[in-house]
C-alpha cells in the first residue's frame, strides 16, 4: 500500500479498526491483520512506517494485477514472479534458516500450484531472475527441505508428488 509516513499508517490501521480488523500480536509480522478466519497483510511501500523494507514489494505493487473477487469487488495482487520474491526476501530475513518457517511453506504451495510459475519467471527481468534463482537454490539446499516438501498437503495426499515440486524447484533454480 502506498502511504506518506506514520500518520497514513496510523489512519489506515484505524480504518481497519472500525471494520473489525485487528493487529493481535499473535503474528511474527506487525503488519498483519485479522478480521475472524480473514489474514490480511498490509505491507507499506515505505521502509520508514515498519521499519523493515522488501526490496520486491514496491515493484511488486507497480506490477500488481486486479483479481476480481465472487462478490464482484477487486483487489490487487501481486503477479506469482513477484510473490515469490517477497517471500525470497522475507525469508532471508526472518526464517533464520529454518525449513518449516511459514515462508517456505507458502513457497512450496506456491511452486506445487502454479506450473506455469516457470514460464511466468522467465519473462521477468533478468534481475528477477536471477533473484529467484539464487534464492531457490539456497532454498533448495536447506536441512530439512524434504520433509517440508513430503509433509505438504498435496503430496500427503498424492505421495509421489514431491518429486515434480523438487524438478519444478530445480527447473526454477537454472533460470538465472
Amino acid at each position: 500500500i502506498e502511504l506518506a509516513g506514520i500518520a497514513a499508517w496510523e489512519k489506515l490501521t484505524h480504518r481497519l479498526a472500525q471494520k473489525g480488523f485487528k493487529i493481535t500480536g499473535e503474528d511474527e509480522v506487525n503488519c498483519r491483520f485479522r478480521f475472524n478466519d480473514i489474514i490480511v497483510d498490509v505491507m507499506p511501500s515505505d521502509a520508514s512506517v515498519l521499519g523493515y523494507a522488501n526490496r520486491w514489494f514496491v515493484d511488486g505493487l507497480a506490477n500488481a494485477r486486479k483479481f476480481s473477487l465472487p462478490n464482484g469487488r477487486s483487489i490487487q495482487i501481486f503477479e506469482p514472479s513477484y510473490f515469490l520474491a517477497t517471500k525470497l526476501e522475507a525469508f532471508s530475513g526472518r526464517g533464520n534458516g529454518d525449513p518449516y518457517h511459514k515462508d517456505v511453506e507458502d513457497m512450496v504451495i506456491l511452486i506445487d500450484g502454479r506450473p506455469e510459475l516457470q514460464a511466468e519467471i522467465a519473462l521477468c527481468t533478468a534481475e528477477l531472475r536471477q533473484y529467484i534463482a539464487d534464492g531457490i537454490t539456497s532454498l533448495m539446499k536447506l536441512n530439512g527441505i524434504d520433509y517440508v516438501i513430503q509433509s505438504s498437503g498435496s503430496v500427503t495426499a498424492n505421495p509421489g508428488r514431491e518429486k515434480l515440486i523438487h524438478q519444478r524447484m530445480k527447473d526454477l533454480s537454472n533460470l538465472g
